[in-house]
């Protein structure tokens, strides 16, 4: 399939009973090995309430970098061009990312966190991204975390990938 036509999109849950440290180190290996050239890689991490900000926390240590919501506006316009995923981003180092947007990515830090809310055509960030760009949900529980998990496969990624961290 062309790029960016929903080849994969996988979606990652972490519960409440997750090992946080494990769950961690394994997103950030999935999200900066081959610099996520691969359509398996972890592309939207949805955090149940319970241990968002604990979770977020070592997602930040394991190299991840929040975005502000302006750097999420130069993120977006340097990742995509009309509506089309940026062959230049694909696979590409963040700090490679970060100078073609106009942002100061910090040292040290390997992939980006964008916080999303949403799905669809309006939200470009819960589709396909094939960079070391990760888009963040917070969920109220697993229900919440579903339902996330099917709208955003709904818009690119329907029959790929969805994964979960858990001890339940």
């Amino acid at each position: 399939p062309a790029l960016g036509v929903g080849v994969g999109n996988a979606v990652i849950t972490v519960d409440e009973t997750a090992n946080l440290d494990d769950a961690a180190e394994k997103i950030r290996i999935s999200k900066t090995l081959d610099l996520a050239a691969s359509c398996s890689s972890d592309n939207s991490v949805l955090l149940v309430d319970a241990i968002y900000e604990p979770m977020l926390e070592k997602l930040l240590q394991q190299g991840g970098y929040l975005v502000s919501a302006e750097e999420k506006q130069k993120l977006e316009h340097t990742l995509w061009h009309d509506g089309h995923l940026n062959t230049a981003i694909v696979a590409q180092p963040a700090e490679k990312i970060a100078g073609m947007a106009g942002i100061e990515l910090p040292e040290g830090k390997r992939f980006f966190i964008v916080p999303e809310s949403g799905w669809g055509p309006e939200f470009p960030f819960s589709g396909e991204k094939l960079s070391v760009v990760m888009t963040l949900y917070r969920v109220r529980d697993i229900d919440d975390a579903i339902r996330h998990t099917n709208g955003i496969q709904a818009y690119q990624g329907q029959g790929h990938s969805c994964g979960i961290y858990s001890n339940s």
